[in-house]
């Protein structure tokens, strides 16, 4: 899970309004050390979107970003949960908090 990540498809869910990453146009890439996290978005259009990064912890089943920095202030604070499934370059994840679910499929950067 070390390592930088680019985001290759997903969506998230937040109460009863689900997007499509395809339809938000995005492109994210995330960087994992074994003790923090940062992950940062963009429009094809190359507009700012997003940024978060924090505490990382994980074992064989999650992955946990504690969020301490970002654009987003509703997400300071707090500790996205997620269950994943890495599987060579490939690393699913899915899970959430404050009424986000994210379901997310990221490839390996070489």
């Amino acid at each position: 899970m070390i390592g930088t990540w680019k985001l290759m498809s997903g969506k998230y869910t937040y109460h009863d309004t689900t997007l499509n990453y395809e339809q938000a146009n995005l492109n994210s890439i995330k960087i994992v050390t074994p003790t923090h996290f940062a992950v940062f978005s963009q429009g094809v259009n190359n507009t700012f979107e997003h940024a978060l990064a924090g505490k990382v912890k994980f074992d064989s089943k999650n992955y946990t970003e504690s969020i301490e920095y970002g654009s987003a202030p509703s997400m300071l604070g707090s500790n996205m949960i997620f269950t994943y499934e890495l599987k060579g370059d490939n690393w699913h994840i899915t899970g959430g908090a404050n009424g986000y679910i994210f379901d997310e499929n990221w490839e390996r950067v070489k």
